[in-house]
Order: structure tokens, then sequence, then C-alpha cells
């Protein structure tokens, strides 16, 4: 083993390293080592010697960073960047720190570097390309920590404000210019579609059942009511300050729970055995159950109560419409059955879900 193997070897195994400026022969320091080896003792002891956090060596001209983001050492890591290591910095492989962890699937070191870019119009375009990597690549977590808090898709509000205005024109039924719509455009590519389908017939139910008798109002507010509270909660929250996210990176890294079974890059927070990340809300939910597209939001076990009168109380709205005015319109009355049927079907496979938790609770 010759003399560069040997202080690699002795690198790695944290003994004492006596010349700090000793240079290998592909132009690294032993720093870089220390960031690969995640030798921290080191590297602080390098850095108080004079040494530059971003020293560049080897046939790409790298700094430390790269050697630590090679090795997922997010403890070196978060060391070099609170010493300021420049994370936009670019080798001469082209291929920015960045795009490595995208390539890599490396959510945590990704995070870190996001969080101690202080150059916002870098950090924005980086972020850019990022994000057309990460599509390109398929690696949703990436998608997901990058892209904008879901909001109220325009297009489907002039959508549905174009097929009442057909339906008004041409006095046709408005579901079924909605299937047509569907039938030749792909619209279910946006997750709020089903939950602005089920607002629309909501209010058509509603519509024609006051129509029929104005007090059958009590019975929907128990419906609106339920339908409110479960669209409307938070199942999940963001931290959005620069500080404080670097406060609960510190703290997770400190505790060594800076990993992905234990904390979430997107929501910065700790995970528990029954939180999930919902990838429609884009929020880490506890006691997750099921995203629902016709509430646009997470059912969580706080809520699933709320949820299962929601279903219940729906299906008896239906029977009580079908019972009420068996002449109106038969194609409204199919599509109502098979809303029953899909809303019982959905009971049963819940029911069939909790059951099957329950038992893997008492394993």
């Amino acid at each position: 083993m010759d003399a560069d193997e040997q202080l690699k070897q002795r690198i790695a195994d944290e003994e004492e390293i006596q010349n700090i400026n000793y240079t290998f022969n592909d132009n690294k320091h032993i720093i870089h080592f220390a960031a690969l080896y995640n030798n921290m003792d080191l590297i602080k002891k390098c850095l108080s010697s004079g040494v530059g956090v971003d020293v560049k060596g080897g046939k790409y001209q790298s700094t430390p960073l790269y050697f630590a983001v090679y090795n997922k050492n997010h403890s070196t890591m978060l060391l070099l960047l609170e010493n300021g290591a420049n994370p936009n910095y670019v080798n001469l492989s082209k291929n920015s720190l960045q795009k490595i962890c995208i390539c890599r699937g490396d959510i945590l070191s990704f995070l870190l570097l996001d969080i101690y870019n202080v150059e916002k119009h870098l950090r924005s375009r980086e972020n850019d390309k990022s994000l057309k990597l990460a599509v390109k690549l398929r690696q949703a977590q990436f998608v997901n920590y990058l892209k904008k808090r879901n909001e109220i898709s325009y297009k489907l509000v002039l959508f549905f404000a174009v097929i009442h205005f057909i339906s008004f024109i041409y006095d046709a039924d408005s579901y079924i210019i909605v299937m047509l719509f569907v039938s030749y455009h792909n619209l279910l590519i946006y997750i709020k579609f089903m939950f602005y389908l089920n607002i629309y017939y909501s209010i058509l139910f509603s519509i024609e059942l006051v129509e029929y008798n104005l007090a059958c109002v009590i019975l929907l507010i128990p419906y609106y009511i339920a339908f409110y509270r479960l669209t409307r909660s938070k199942t999940g929250t963001k931290t959005g300050d620069k500080t404080e996210k670097i406060k609960i990176v510190r703290e997770a890294i400190r505790k060594r729970k800076f990993n992905e079974k234990e904390f979430c890059a997107i929501c910065l927070r700790y995970k528990n055995t029954d939180t999930k990340h919902c990838n429609n809300c884009n929020v880490c939910v506890d006691g997750f159950d099921h995203h629902c597209p016709c509430l646009d939001n997470c059912v969580c076990a706080k809520m699933s109560a709320l949820f299962y009168f929601y279903l219940l109380y729906s299906i008896t709205l239906c029977f009580v419409r079908i019972v009420l005015e068996n002449s109106l319109n038969t194609r409204f009355n199919l599509l109502v059955v098979f809303f029953v049927v899909v809303l019982l079907f959905r009971v049963y496979v819940n029911l069939r879900f909790l059951v099957y938790r329950e038992r893997k609770r008492d394993q």
C-alpha cells in the first residue's frame, strides 16, 4: 500500500494526522477525503489551519462539498455549509451538486444545499432546472419538494363555466357534456377535477331536493357541514421560514434522525409510525388513511368518523332523492345509483382496511 492509500485509510479510521497540508497525487487535499469519510474533527482542524472550505482538487476540480454529497455525509455537509462552502459551484464534469442529488435520489442532501443557498436568483434558476430534471427522471420526492403548493385550477373553473353556458344555450344535461369533454380531452390529469365535479353535482342535487320540498333544506345542512369540515381541515403544515428550517435540520442531524425513515425533507418534520407524505396535498399527514379526490383533501384517523358519516349520509340523501321523485330524469337517477354503488364500495374497502390495520397492531 503506497503512502496515499495509507493516509486515506488513516483518515477513514479517524487517526491523528500531522501534515495538514499534504497533497495527494491527483491534487486532492486532506480535507477532500475528510469530507468523503465524514471525519469532522479533521475538517475542523483543516479549516482552523487556514485550508479553504472550497479548495479544489481531483480530476474534475471538485470541492470538499462534492465529496460529502457523494457519500451522503449530511453532518459534514452541514459543517462545510456553515463555514461558507459554495453550494452553487459546478466542477469540470458540468454536474452541479443539485443534479447529483437528484440523479442519486438524495433528497436530504438536496434540502441542505437548498436552505443554505443565499443567492436567491441562482437558487430560483437552479430550482427550475432541478424540477425539469426531477420530472424527467420521475423523482417524485424532488417534484413535490420543488413544486408550488396546490392552487385553484382556473382552467377547471373556466371549463365548468363553458359547460354551464353550453347547457343553457342548448338546454342539454350538463353531466352529458362533462362526459363528452372527458372522452375527448384527458382532463382527469387535474387532481381537482373530481372535487369540482363533486361540488357541481352537490349543488344540482340540492336544488332539485329543495324544489321538491323546501323542508329538505334541513336534510342538507348536516351534509354541507360535514363537507366543509372535511375539505377545509388542515391535515399538515410546512415550515416556510429559512431560519426555522436551518434550526430544524441542525437538530435532526444532532439527534441522528436526519434520514428518510424518520424525517421528511419536504415538510421539515419528524415522522411518526403512522405518518405518510401525501403526494397530492404535498404535506405529511399523521394517521393517514387515504387522499380523497372528491374532497381534495386527506382523510386522517381523527377525521375518519366524520368521513364515514359523510359517505353514509350522502348515500341516504341519494335514496331520498330517488324515492321522493320517480318522475325525474331517468339518466340522472342512473347516475345517482352509480354514485351510491361507488360510495358503498368505498365504505366496504375502508372497513376492510381498518380491520386489517387493527390485526397488524395486535400482532
